[in-house]
């Protein structure tokens, strides 16, 4: 089970630098992952849509305040969010929305279900093996680059981006989850127009 710790020990100790116990260790190659891995991981999330173990969907509840024009309606934005891949109406069919500091808007009124499907970070122990393994990989291609090792920096930082294109083809494989809107074509054939009968 991967984990912050075990990922960072394992990169320092394949940069040949001394390996830390804990995080709190005061280690060069522990104070440079400290700037490095948490815009590392954030944006190795965001930057394919769709890791199905940091995907969450959630039903929007409007905060009753007035957005601005042209906008109808205004949701809270989840605290963990990192990125949004849609937001859906109740058939499944994608809306316009815009997201504003703490809040979104969208143009449906507060009466029609809405679901935000969005990008989170989960803990270190929920992520497949496969994706911890490429952010190792990355940890310590940028690690290097951060240690003035530029062409090794360069090819390590090669190998972890296959590393991540594996680890989305293999979750892509995998059983989805399943979803609170699970069939929305259904849904739009028992609401049809019941004099086409």
């Amino acid at each position: 089970m991967p984990s912050k710790l075990k990922i960072v020990k394992a990169a320092i100790a394949r940069l040949g630098e001394e390996v830390p116990q804990a995080l709190t260790e005061d280690v060069d190659a522990l104070i440079a992952q400290d700037a490095i891995y948490d815009t590392l991981v954030e944006e190795q999330l965001t930057a394919r849509i769709g890791w199905r173990f940091a995907t969450k969907w959630r039903a929007l509840t409007p905060n009753g305040n007035t957005p601005p024009e042209p906008w109808e309606c205004e949701y809270p934005k989840p605290s963990e969010l990192l990125g949004v891949q849609d937001i859906i109406d109740q058939y499944g069919n994608g809306i316009d929305y815009e997201l504003a500091e703490g809040v979104i808007y969208s143009r449906r009124s507060s009466d029609e279900p809405l679901t935000l499907i969005y990008t989170y970070w989960p803990a270190e122990e929920l992520w497949p093996g496969d994706f911890a393994g490429a952010v190792e990989e990355e940890l310590l291609g940028r690690l290097l680059g951060a240690f003035e090792e530029r062409i090794r920096s360069m090819e390590v930082r090669e190998v972890a981006d296959g590393k991540f294109k594996r680890a989305f083809r293999q979750q892509l494989r995998q059983r989805p989850p399943q979803q609170i809107n699970r069939s929305p074509l259904l849904r739009a054939w028992f609401n049809r127009n019941s004099s086409r009968r």
